[in-house]
């Protein structure tokens, strides 16, 4: 599985830094399931989306919006900054439309990095989707699983989870592009934005 993510003017573009990262998560794309009594996910469990593969995305907001507040309730060591437990998220359907563009671009043109062939950013997209701040962040990662598999992916990665545990961003939207002709078999791109 690659990751790789984006804070505000910055980005990732060479092959090596997307090797070294394929390296180093290469061990961590295993989704985490939890034990309990059948859950339908609404409580944010790991269980709520573990299941949830590429095509499952666009329906399940609720759950994925829950378990991503979820893993920002906990105070959390991403790289060698410490974070505090982190507010509650707002579902953006308007980010969400960004990430999927650029999800479905990814997949549909075979390629894997936060600038678009078009040369579009992350905050250049949100605003071309009608976001009207353009303090956003991007995670994309391909080849996982599952939602889970993404959102843990990203977590093992300093700059991935200091996006997701951003005290400041108040929005977040999450997105994937199956393909059966790309790289790789599902394109995911996180968006959380600061208004």
């Amino acid at each position: 599985m690659v990751t790789t993510g984006s804070r505000p003017g910055s980005r990732i573009r060479t092959a090596a830094a997307a090797s070294l990262i394929a390296l180093l998560l290469g061990g961590c794309g295993g989704a985490s399931t939890t034990s309990g009594g059948g859950s339908d996910g609404a409580d944010g469990s790991a269980s709520s989306t573990s299941s949830l593969g590429c095509s499952d995305v666009a329906g399940a907001s609720a759950r994925i919006q829950a378990r991503i507040n979820l893993l920002r309730t906990q105070a959390r060591q991403c790289g060698d900054t410490r974070f505090a437990a982190a507010g509650a998220l707002s579902w953006n359907s308007t980010l969400a439309s960004a990430a999927q563009a650029h999800a479905s671009d990814m997949a549909g043109s075979n390629y894997f990095d936060h600038v678009g062939l078009d040369g579009s950013t992350p905050a250049s997209r949100a605003r071309r989707a009608g976001y009207a701040s353009d303090q956003v962040s991007e995670n994309i990662g391909a080849g996982y699983a599952s939602a889970e598999a993404a959102l843990q992916g990203w977590l093992a990665s300093a700059g991935h989870c200091s996006n997701l545990m951003n005290a400041k961003v108040q929005d977040v939207a999450l997105a994937c592009a199956p393909s059966s002709t790309a790289r790789y078999g599902s394109y995911w791109v996180l968006m959380l934005g600061q208004r």
